[in-house]
Formats: C-alpha cells, sequence, structure tokens
C-alpha cells in the first residue's frame, strides 16, 4: 500500500512486490513538481518492494527526511520553488542524511556545467531524461542492498558483543584467504602503500612486472621505482593524495624495470586517512601506448563514502573494533577487485579446473570477441582460439597447470569469424592441497601492437637495404664494443667478417689498424668506437690498415646511439679509403711547393742577372780610367825607371785588359736575360751558315775542317742561336789537335730537336764535363789556352732559356760531342676541305 501527503509535504506509499515480500523494506524519497514523472518512477520503481515516498517540492522533501530515514533520494534538478541544487545542499547539512545517495534527474538541465554542479553538491549519479527504467532499477537495486548492509552492521554491534572470539577469527581468516586469493590473482600490480610512501603490501605482479624481488620492494619508497622524469609528476599526485582528498586518483607515469628499460602504467589510488594507507592499482599500459594516448579517470567517492560511515558506525570498545574493521578491509577489498573485473579494459576468463570450459567471463572479453557474456558462458574454451592456434592454446593450458602461470600469444575468433591476434596470460589457481580449482586468463587485443611491429619490422628492413646499398663502409658495435653489424663495404674494406665475441681490446690487433705512417697499433681509447661509446662525436683521418704488403688509409666518423633512456646502446662508425685522394694531396702540395722554389729560384735569378748586367755596365768607365792611366804610365815611364818598375807596369796593364775582358763577358752573360728578342721560327741552316761566315778567319787561320749535315726549324732567338753556334765552334777550334774537323748535325727525338757539335780535339777527363758549364770556370791555365771561361756558360743561359738542355761527353785524346736540344717546331693546323 501506498502513503500520501499533498503537493507540499509529500506522498508516501507502499508498494508490494508480485513475488514474495522482502523480510525488511526501505524507504526512497521520489522529488518532482510533475505528478506524471513521479507516477513513471513508480512504475519503475514498485517491483523492488519498497517504500516509495514522493514529494512535489523541496520543501516537501525536506520536511520528509525529519522524520525518516532513506536508503537513496531521486530528485528532479528544474523545480520552481527551490530547484535540486539547492535542496540538495540542505540534505547534505542534515548530519543523518550526509552520506544518503542522491540521483539526479533532468530533462533540461544537460549541460556540462550543470551535471558538474550536480556532483559537486553531493550527488552520486545524474541521469538525463528520457531515462531507461533498467538501469534506474539496477541503480537504486545496488543502493538498497547498501542501506541494508548498513543497516545490518548496526544491528550486528549488539549481536557481535556475544559471537565466539574462535568462530568470528575463522570467519575473519576464510574472508582475508579470500581475499589474499583474489588479490594474487591479478596480473595489474595491486598494492598497499602507506601515508610514508613506503610500499606495505603487494601482489606478486609486482615482481613479474618489474623484475625486482618481493624484499627489494616492500618496506621502501614506490617513488624509487618511477622514471626519474616522471617522478615530480608523480610526487605531486602522492601529495595531493595526503591532502585527505576524498576523490580517487589516477595518472600515468613510467617505472624503471630492474634491466633498467621503462614502461608507462596506470595508476589507481585511492586514500583512507583513518588507515592512512592508500590502496593502489597499477595495470601496465604499455602496448596501448603505442597506438594511443587515453587518460582513464576512475570515480570511487561512493566507496569511499561509505567506508567513511561504516567507520562511524563501528565505535565499539578497542577489540571489537579492531576486528570489524579487519573484516570491513578485506569486504572492501573484495569488492574493488570484483569491481575491477567487471571494468577492467582487457578481457577476463576463468576456466574449469580441467582447462576446458569457460565458467566466467567479464563485459570486456565478450565485446572483444563479438558476444555477449551469456553466449560465452560454458563455452569451450578451445572454440575461442582460431582452429590452427587450438593445439598450441591446449598446450598453453597445461604448461600452466605444470608451471602455474604461462604467457603466450595466440590468435583467437570472434563471433563473426575474423582473427585477430592476442596475448594471453594464464594463471592456474590452487588449493591448500595442490588440488587445481580453477583458471584465469588476462587476454589483451595486440592488433595495434602487431601492426606496430609489422612497421618497425619493415622499417628496419628498408634500413639495412639503405645501409647495404651504401658505398661507405658501416660498422656497429654493442655497448660493450663487441661488433654487431658490418654492410658489404665495410666486410669488403676491413677485408674479414665480425666476430661477436671479439671485445673492444682485439679491434685494432684483428682488423690491423694502425697509426697512419707507423708500425703502431691504433690505442684502444683514442679508436674512433671507444670515443663513440665514451658519448663523443668525432672524424678522424690517420687510421691505417695493413692488408699484407698494402697499407690503406681510412676516415673514420663514429657516433654513440642512445635509447630512450639516454644510455649509449651502440656506436656506429663510416669509413671510406682515401689512400689515393691523401696521395693526391701530397702530390698537390709537393708540386705547389716546387712551383714556389720554382718561382723564386726564378726571381733570384733575375734579380742576380740584373745585378750582374749593372755591376758589369758600371764598372767599365772606372775600369777604363785605370786602363788609360796604365798605358799613359807605361808609354812615359817605360824603360826611364828600374827593372822592377816597367814589370810593375806591365802587371797593371795585363791586369787591366783582363778585368775588362772578365766584365765584356760578365756583361755578354748578364744580357741573355734581360735583352732577349721573342722567340720565333728560325731556319739553323741559315743561322750556322752566317756564323762560319764570321769565324772565317779563325777557321782558315786554325786550318779546321767544319761539316755540317742539313738542320732544321726551330722556334728560337736568332742571335741567341748564332752566338751559341759561334762559342762551341770557338771553343772546338781552340782545343783542335792535329788535321782538326767539326761536325755539326741535328736528330729528332719526340717534341725536341738534338744538336751536336763533334770535334777531334784534345778532350777532357768525365769528372770535368759538368763544370765547365759554370761562369768562370776553366780547366787550363791562360798560358796553355787564352780565354776567360764564360763562353760554355753564356751556351747554356741560352739553351735554357729556350727550354731545352746541354751537355758533353769526352775522353781525353779523342775529342768532345756537345749536345743541346730545341724545341721542335709547332705546325699550324690544316684547314679543311
Amino acid at each position: 500500500m501506498f502513503k500520501t501527503t499533498d503537493s507540499h509535504l509529500g506522498t508516501q506509499k507502499q508498494a508490494t512486490p508480485e513475488t514474495g515480500a522482502p523480510k525488511r523494506k526501505v524507504n526512497i524519497l521520489l522529488v518532482d513538481d510533475q505528478p506524471e514523472n513521479l507516477t513513471a518512477l513508480e512504475v519503475v520503481l514498485k517491483d523492488l518492494g519498497q517504500n516509495l515516498v514522493l514529494a512535489r517540492s523541496g520543501p516537501a522533501a525536506l520536511k520528509c527526511l525529519l522524520d525518516q530515514d532513506f536508503a537513496i533520494i531521486i530528485l528532479d534538478v528544474f523545480m520552481p520553488e527551490m530547484d535540486g541544487f539547492e535542496t540538495a545542499t540542505l540534505i547534505r547539512q542534515h548530519e543523518k542524511c550526509k552520506y544518503t545517495p542522491i540521483i539526479f534527474m533532468t530533462a533540461v538541465s544537460k549541460g556540462q556545467m550543470n551535471i558538474y554542479k550536480g556532483y559537486s553538491v553531493g550527488a552520486v549519479d545524474y541521469l538525463l531524461k528520457p531515462f531507461v527504467p533498467e538501469i534506474l532499477r539496477a541503480k537504486v537495486s545496488v543502493f538498497i542492498e547498501l542501506f541494508l548492509k548498513t543497516q545490518q552492521v548496526k544491528e550486528q554491534e549488539e549481536r557481535l558483543r556475544w559471537m565466539e572470539g574462535r568462530e568470528y577469527r575463522k570467519q575473519l581468516v576464510q574472508a582475508r584467504t579470500q581475499r589474499n586469493r583474489f588479490f594474487s590473482l591479478s596480473l595489474d600490480m595491486m598494492g598497499i602503500i602507506g601515508f610514508d610512501g613506503f610500499l606495505k603490501e603487494i601482489n606478486s605482479a609486482w615482481e613479474k612486472t618489474l623484475g625486482f624481488s618481493r624484499q627489494d620492494l616492500l618496506g621502501r619508497p614506490f617513488l624509487n621505482h618511477i622514471h626519474p622524469q616522471d617522478r615530480d609528476k608523480t610526487a605531486t599526485y602522492w601529495q595531493k593524495l595526503l591532502t585527505g582528498t576524498s576523490d580517487p586518483i589516477s595518472f600515468e607515469s613510467r617505472c624503471l624495470c630492474r634491466d633498467g628499460s621503462p614502461r608507462w602504467f596506470l595508476w589507481s589510488m585511492t586514500s583512507s586517512v583513518k588507515e592512512q594507507v592508500c590502496y593502489t592499482v597499477v595495470h601496465d599500459i604499455t602496448e596501448r601506448k603505442w597506438a594511443e594516448e587515453v587518460m582513464l579517470k576512475t570515480n570511487e567517492k561512493l566507496e569511499l563514502r561509505v567506508q567513511e560511515r561504516t567507520a562511524e558506525l563501528l565505535k565499539t570498545n578497542s577489540t571489537l573494533l579492531e576486528e570489524i574493521l579487519e573484516r570491513k578491509k578485506a569486504e572492501e577489498e573484495l569488492k574493488k577487485w570484483a569491481h575491477i573485473f567487471q571494468h577492467a579494459e582487457w578481457g577476463v576468463w576463468v576456466g574449469s579446473a580441467d582447462g576446458k570450459t569457460l565458467e566466467m567471463i567479464n563485459p570486456t572479453f565478450a565485446r572483444i570477441h563479438g558476444y555477449t557474456v551469456k553466449e560465452l558462458l560454458g563455452k569451450p574454451i578451445l572454440d575461442i582460439f582460431a582452429p590452427e592456434c587450438r593445439e598450441e592454446a591446449a598446450t598453453a593450458i597445461r604448461l600452466s597447470h605444470q608451471e602455474g602461470h604461462y604467457i603466450f600469444e595466440s590468435k583467437n575468433i570472434r563471433k563473426d569469424g575474423s582473427v585477430f591476434p592476442v596475448q594471453m596470460d594464464v594463471t592456474t589457481v590452487k588449493d591448500e592441497k595442490g588440488r587445481v580449482l580453477y583458471h584465469v586468463a588476462h587476454v589483451q587485443d595486440i592488433t595495434l601492437r602487431k601492426q606496430a611491429e609489422k612497421i618497425i619490422i619493415e622499417s628496419e628492413k628498408r634500413f639495412v637495404q639503405l645501409i647495404e646499398s651504401l658505398p661507405v663502409a658501416v660498422f656497429v658495435v654493442d655497448a660493450d664494443g663487441k661488433p654487431y653489424y658490418a654492410n658489404r663495404a665495410s666486410l669488403a674494406l676491413l677485408g674479414k667478417g665480425i666476430n661477436p665475441k671479439v671485445g673492444l681490446e682485439g679491434l685494432s690487433q684483428i682488423y690491423q689498424s694502425y697509426v697512419a705512417g707507423t708500425d703502431q697499433l691504433y690505442p684502444v681509447d683514442r679508436t674512433p668506437i671507444a670515443r663513440a661509446l665514451r658519448g663523443e662525436t668525432c672524424v678522424v683521418d690517420d687510421v691505417e690498415i695493413h692488408q699484407g704488403d698494402k697499407n690503406i688509409l681510412l676516415e673514420v666518423a663514429a657516433s654513440p646511439i642512445l635509447d630512450s633512456t639516454g644510455n649509449i646502446q651502440y656506436a656506429v662508425m663510416a669509413f671510406k679509403d682515401i689512400t689515393e685522394r691523401k696521395l693526391a694531396e701530397e702530390e698537390r702540395a709537393l708540386r705547389l711547393a716546387e712551383s714556389a722554389r720554382a718561382e723564386e729560384l726564378a726571381r733570384s735569378n733575375t734579380e742576380l742577372e740584373q745585378f750582374a748586367y749593372i755591376a758589369a755596365h758600371d764598372l767599365q768607365e772606372p775600369l777604363r780610367m785605370i786602363s788609360a792611366y796604365t798605358q799613359l804610365l807605361a808609354k812615359r815611364y817605360t824603360g826611364k825607371l828600374d827593372k822592377d818598375a816597367d814589370e810593375f807596369i806591365s802587371y797593371a796593364s795585363g791586369g787591366a785588359k783582363r778585368m775588362s775582358l772578365l766584365l765584356r763577358g760578365l756583361l755578354a752573360y748578364a744580357r741573355i736575360g734581360t735583352q732577349n728578342k721573342k722567340l720565333e721560327s728560325t731556319d739553323c741552316s741559315v743561322v750556322l751558315e752566317q756564323t762560319l761566315a764570321n769565324l772565317k778567319i779563325a777557321i782558315e787561320k786554325s786550318n779546321v775542317r767544319v761539316t755540317h749535315d742539313p738542320l732544321p726549324m726551330v722556334m728560337a732567338d736568332s742571335l741567341q742561336l748564332a752566338q751559341l753556334f759561334q762559342n762551341l765552334i770557338s771553343n772546338a777550334i781552340k782545343f783542335s789537335g792535329k788535321d782538326p774537323r767539326i761536325h755539326i748535325s741535328a736528330e729528332r727525338t719526340g717534341t725536341h730537336w738534338t744538336f751536336s757539335v763533334k770535334d777531334n780535339g784534345i778532350g777532357m777527363e768525365v769528372q770535368y764535363t759538368d763544370r765547365i758549364f759554370s761562369i768562370f770556370q776553366r780547366l787550363h791555365t791562360e798560358d796553355e789556352y787564352p780565354g776567360i771561361g764564360i763562353g760554355l756558360a753564356v751556351c747554356k743561359k741560352i739553351v735554357e732559356r729556350h727550354h731545352g738542355k746541354i751537355w758533353v761527353e769526352s775522353e781525353p785524346g779523342k775529342g768532345s760531342t756537345f749536345f743541346f736540344t730545341l724545341p721542335t717546331l709547332r705546325e699550324k693546323p690544316r684547314r679543311r676541305e
């Protein structure tokens, strides 16, 4: 039956369910200014068999709260006299209604700000009209059950005083055993952290996931295992949790495993100020991070408020309170694990002891397979696997039975027949006697991960193909300095393969690398690869490898390769053969140096020639004065003074004459470099005939027979060429013997004409053949053969000016042959007809 009041004070009705009445009924307060809305709520909730109290305004609802306790309040937001937000605020001010659940319902105030305002004034839910009746009944049923549980706790206070302590402890141990069993089944890391930041309790997933032992984790700050880059952010969330806020927090951060590798985790934490602990669930989201970054937020306000209210109700003597709190804690933890099972983002199934039948699954598992939960219950476990994977899956379940835990990858099949990859973690749960109770498996859809792995493999394959096609040698070592990879160009250049067992110390010896230009092995600590392993990037060109009798000079560039944490994982070295380049550079430098020396020598010779010319020219005038006065002395005083005076005057006069000859010779020598005609086409036969005409008297006086072959046309200074012939022929006449003969000829040798002037004179020793071309150098005295030693020096200078060379071949008593070369005459290109 129903109890009713007027539109302001409210209406109370008692609904009777169709099938049996509950032993105890609770009050449900329905507040709405529209009668048709109240009627709709009555129709939906009457099957719950509870007392429905109706109020058509905020004040009427407040009056009802003064007289009765309510399990839940369903409150309309938009009401004319006092809206739902104001009503909820006043309700929360009543001590006994402080924790009564409030559900807002509205068809108008749907904005995000209104939803936020509803939660901020203490609502546990915010439903939009039109609502789904089944969902509303389910939510209200939960709060009815919660209210009844709370009432039972109150009633049990008295009964617990008379309970047998032994029986109660037995029940408490059973509850704790159930909690610990569920606690240990989870693949997620679950734990309890004290307000001091130290881990108080953890499940086995911590050891499996992070690689640390239980002893390494318990009793130590959990922040020690947070990645350094995320530690400040995590500490901020932790401090926020310690302020006593009733809100649970969720955040993402990385942890460092025992091997130093980072993994991403989603942390969900709820604090209990009274117990000075935080309950923590840590889910590994490393795989999901590859595909997306999604912030997960969990709202556990209701559990926390129930916990606080329960704590207030359990105020008895210290012994009883401790036992009640222990039991309550076990119940709450079981609720949380059940909540996690139902709402986890990964699939979970529980199989029979024989590992053949699905006995329990969570909604996520059903969803990723395209089934409903009801459709999968009782189904053979192997049916969820793709046909080709079922034998392997059966083996994995058997291994789980033997080892207690087994992780493997497989392929599952959806309801529509499509196949997708999964990672499955199967755990076998046994009782104290080792008998199998059931199997639990956590299932993750790894489609995105497999796609990412495929992309990475293809990318690595393309990268290797690119490296293999490079003409540059590439050589990689790992962090310990052991060879890891070498491309074809590297193996061809080094002449050897790689040996992964050889460390950094043996690389120089194995590959015969030396300091360039020495027989010293390249020092290990100075090698580019060692420097790269120290974090340096370097380029050197002083590495030389020896391959038999062949030395190869290398230019080497090396740099480190870092992992995601900034640690050196590899060192890569690229190198190439620069032997030919270095030789070319050295040859070029040598040519430049020789060119510079030639230019300097030419400049010095030019300056010397100019000095000699100026000196010879300027000394002529004072020498003429000396000659004139010595001649005057000889003319006036010869025979008038004593014999010594006549001798001295003779010496002075002779010396002046010889000095004059030397100066004229020096002047002639200098003029060759300063007073030159342009080189032009010259007929050597014509020049020779003119020279012989000039020497006609000397030739006839010496009775010398001069012959010659036809001579070529050359590019030459005709005057200097005539002087060249004249000096060589005069020299041959001077040193002629009996029946003197001189023969002049020319022979073409490549780009030059080689001329020869051959005589049958006295000849000379071989050691003097170079000396005679130096200025003022003579092999005989003035009395034996007159001259000043400058004629052949002039010949050499003329030939060099014509880009040729001069030399002599001679034997004592067999005459001499003087050779000199002149460039051939360049022919003009013929015109095409």
